[in-house]
């Protein structure tokens, strides 16, 4: 079932323009503590291939947001509304990998030259303090289930959420969904445990988060219904060590099948198993002095963790050794050393204020066939450049620029991992707020 709820490019962008002339004149909301966002991004994602050239392919395309949401209502409630539109400004390649546009339903080889859609419409209730409860369309941000960001627009889902704060160090929270729209569709459907079908009828989740001076927690459990469950958690600890501060974690993360879809699903069921009982688990360790910090990680994966929960699904992973693109690096058997270094340059010298970036590096060996270890092994591992810039001379406006570089090797078959590529992507972001 597919719901379209869209807006042209070019529709969006005259509400936008119509909204920031509203502004000029003395903009009046619901109540005195409305706000109104516009947000453009400009994006460019290419990738290259190294053994299958034919499959580079790369998009540049300029994204435009309105956000809107209003102060308190009668001290009880609020209402929010989204609204999205992306124009593709070039695309080259058959293989649509970078995800930013949706495919040509006419044309398979190419993508749609423009979309646009509501992306958010909801309200939020609060009927007492520390309890909120949204209902309708709206972005999200769980353990195990979060909007996707990494594209020109987010992701969006369907449904309702909650949250209650019971202490001042332990917050409660819910959630269910029944749809969903993705960073690159201009409509709204179910989810679907494989391209053509099965549907999952809802995914749902509880969790809990404490913190307390230098120590926090968080746990959570999700079921995608009759396809996977998950359990998932975690903590840290951070401390003063000499003029510096270190922050240990650690976590412990499940995915298991849950139901009659699971084996019919041919998304994330990877090496064709019929049931999943996968567990990972890791260590990391950061530490942080002046302008730089330096960190490791390790993970290590039992049976497969399989991160998605439907079909086409790019939520959350929330292992430090994941890579910044692509594979998920929690194949069956793998064990995973992540290496990382940052420097704020700001903190170097004040000409350069708002100028990061993180260098990481990270192997993952051991790799198995997840249905039968005789059938393949294999290794990957990646290296990546992330550089950020928010300009304080421009209020609003910040860069991006990541740069990764995947590799594996594989004896036999393990579809965990990919081919080589090597990606370039670059976002130019800028926000408006009234």
């Amino acid at each position: 079932m597919k719901n379209k709820i869209k807006l042209s490019a070019i529709s969006l962008a005259l509400v936008s323009h119509f909204a920031i002339l509203g502004n000029a004149y003395a903009l009046d909301g619901i109540t005195d503590n409305d706000s109104l966002e516009i947000k453009t991004r400009t994006i460019f994602f290419d990738r290259e291939y190294d053994e299958t050239p034919d499959k580079d392919s790369n998009t540049l395309a300029q994204a435009l947001e309105l956000n809107y949401q209003s102060g308190k209502i009668s001290d009880w409630f609020k209402v929010g509304f989204s609204a999205y539109g992306v124009a593709n400004i070039n695309s080259t390649g058959t293989d649509n990998a970078p995800g930013i546009m949706p495919d040509d339903p006419n044309d398979e080889n190419n993508v749609e030259s423009a979309f646009g859609k509501i992306g958010q419409a909801y309200i939020e209730v609060l009927p007492t303090e520390g309890l909120s409860l949204k209902l309708g369309y709206q972005k999200t941000k769980q353990m195990f289930f979060s909007t996707s960001t990494s594209r020109a627009i987010p992701s969006s889902f369907r449904g309702l959420t909650g949250s209650y704060q019971a202490l001042d160090s332990v917050k409660v929270y819910g959630y269910a969904f029944d749809q969903w729209s993705g960073r690159n569709s201009d409509e709204w459907t179910d989810f679907n445990a494989d391209t053509d079908g099965p549907q999952i009828d809802l995914i749902w989740g509880v969790g809990a988060q404490f913190k307390q001076g230098k120590f926090s927690a968080d746990v959570e459990y999700m079921v995608s219904e009759d396809y996977l469950a998950k359990f998932g958690l975690r903590g840290s600890y951070v401390d003063t060590i000499g003029k510096g501060k270190l922050k240990l974690s650690g976590g412990y993360f499940t995915s298991s099948d849950n139901g009659s879809l699971f084996a019919e699903s041919g998304d994330k069921n990877i090496d064709g198993i019929e049931s999943n009982d996968g567990s990972v688990w890791f260590l990391d360790a950061d530490y942080k002095i002046h302008a730089f910090s330096v960190g490791v990680a390790f993970s290590q994966t039992g049976e497969i963790w399989i991160e998605d929960n439907y079909k086409g699904d790019h939520g959350s992973n929330p292992l430090p050794t994941r890579a910044p693109i692509g594979p998920d690096f929690t194949n069956a058997n793998e064990s995973v050393w992540l290496v990382r270094a940052g420097v704020d340059f700001g903190k170097l010298n004040s000409s350069f204020d708002g100028l990061t970036t993180k260098i990481t590096y990270a192997k993952g060996t051991d790799i198995e066939n997840a249905a039968d270890a005789s059938l393949g092994e294999a290794e990957e591992k990646f290296f990546a450049i992330d550089t950020r810039y928010k300009l304080p001379m421009v209020k609003g406006l910040s860069l991006r620029y990541l740069y990764a570089d995947y590799q594996s090797t594989e004896i036999g078959s393990v579809q965990g991992v990919k081919g080589d590529n090597v990606d370039h992507r670059v976002y130019m972001d800028y926000s408006l707020k009234f």
